[in-house]
C-alpha cells in the first residue's frame, strides 16, 4: 500500500472516530503490516501547516483527534451559538441548592 494512500486511510479514520485514534485501532485496521501513527500524524500536521489548513491533529487521552485551530473560536461559537455561559437544568439547579445548603 502506498503511504499516501495510508495517510488519506488513517485522515478518514480520524475524521469518523467517535473516541481518539490510538495505535491499537490502526492495528485493527492495518493487517498484518500496521503503520506507525506517530509518524503518520507527523506528516499529516506538517502537511496541515504548509498548506495552512484550518485544523490540526493533537494527542488527547492517549490517542489522536482533528481539532481546530483556536484563532477560528470565535467563529465555531457564532455557529454554534455558544455564549461560553453555562445553562443547568433545574434538577441540577435543585441539586446545588440542597448542597449548597447543607
Amino acid at each position: 500500500m502506498k503511504s499516501s494512500e495510508i495517510k488519506n486511510i488513517i485522515e478518514a479514520l480520524l475524521f469518523s472516530a467517535k473516541d481518539p485514534l490510538t495505535q491499537s485501532h490502526v492495528n485493527n485496521v492495518f493487517e498484518p503490516e500496521t503503520p506507525n501513527l506517530n509518524e503518520i500524524i507527523d506528516q499529516l500536521n506538517n502537511q496541515y501547516n504548509d498548506q495552512e489548513h484550518a485544523f490540526k491533529i493533537i494527542k488527547i487521552a492517549g490517542g489522536f483527534q482533528i481539532v481546530t485551530r483556536k484563532r477560528y473560536e470565535i467563529f465555531i461559537k457564532k455557529l454554534l451559538k455558544k455564549t461560553g455561559r453555562l445553562s443547568l437544568s433545574i434538577p441540577a439547579m435543585d441539586s446545588l441548592a440542597i448542597i449548597a445548603y447543607k
